[in-house]
């Protein structure tokens, strides 16, 4: 769970995949991803559109709390965020 925005969720699979979805719209991304240190390798897949990579670094805190810091080109923008496993 996004604790900036609770209606978004991201959900990653141990087998490298994932989606975000905004609960409150219903819009939905899947992506793909690998993780190496501090930072996490995005390849997000939007339906109808041309894949794109994205950077970004990665602290987790425990088993339940982790924050992602995206870049500029990300649907957030510069910003970091904190989630919350559920």
């Amino acid at each position: 769970e996004n604790e900036y925005a609770e209606d978004e969720i991201m959900v990653f699979y141990s087998t490298g995949s994932g989606y975000w979805q905004s609960t409150s719209t219903g819009s939905y991304l899947d992506f793909s991803y690998t993780c190496a240190g501090d930072y996490i390798y995005f390849t997000m897949m939007p339906a109808g559109a041309p894949a794109y990579n994205l950077t970004c670094t990665i602290n987790v805190y425990d088993d339940d709390e982790m924050s992602i810091t995206w870049p500029a080109s990300s649907m957030y923008g510069p910003t970091t965020i904190y989630y919350e496993r559920e």
